[in-house]
């Protein structure tokens, strides 16, 4: 049990490590001169933008939903994973906190989904911080240096 819960911590810390990287980026991305919204930005312009924020974030999601399912097909064995998809699959419904519980898995494998959807709640927090932060910047900060 200990072994499970320390491996699983590794993990989440691995898909902090990748979440921190790429928000990093994004945040020198949003704090840019280029990012930042002037008068004569056009909301198209502005939804692209924001947009963008979006589906990187999506993307960094995915890289740690990613490396929870190599996990379950790869490194541990769990009977009821038969395929990456499968894991992949169970991979999102568990990081999402979703649970159909269509793959009910059982051993250490129970223990490391638990962490994972931990690892989820954590990052969608983070990521929706970080949206809301450039939301802000975008729209925000421009109406405030109209006034």
């Amino acid at each position: 049990m200990v072994e499970s819960v320390l491996f699983g911590s590794c993990i989440l810390v691995i898909g902090v490590f990748f979440h921190s990287l790429g928000t990093a980026k994004l945040v020198q991305i949003i704090k840019g001169p280029h990012y930042q919204s002037d008068k004569r930005s056009s909301e198209h312009k502005k939804i692209a933008k924001i947009s963008y924020v979006a589906v990187f974030l999506l993307c960094l999601h995915i890289i740690q939903i990613f490396i929870w399912a190599s996990v379950y097909c790869y490194l541990i064995d769990i009977p009821e994973i038969t395929s990456f998809l499968d894991a992949f699959y169970f991979s999102i419904i568990t990081y999402t906190t979703v649970g159909y519980g269509d793959i009910v898995i059982s051993g250490e494998g129970r223990l490391l989904s638990g962490i994972e959807s931990i690892n989820g709640i954590l990052m969608f927090g983070w990521s929706t911080a970080l949206l809301f932060a450039a939301v802000q910047r975008m729209w925000l900060m421009d109406d405030h240096s109209k006034g």
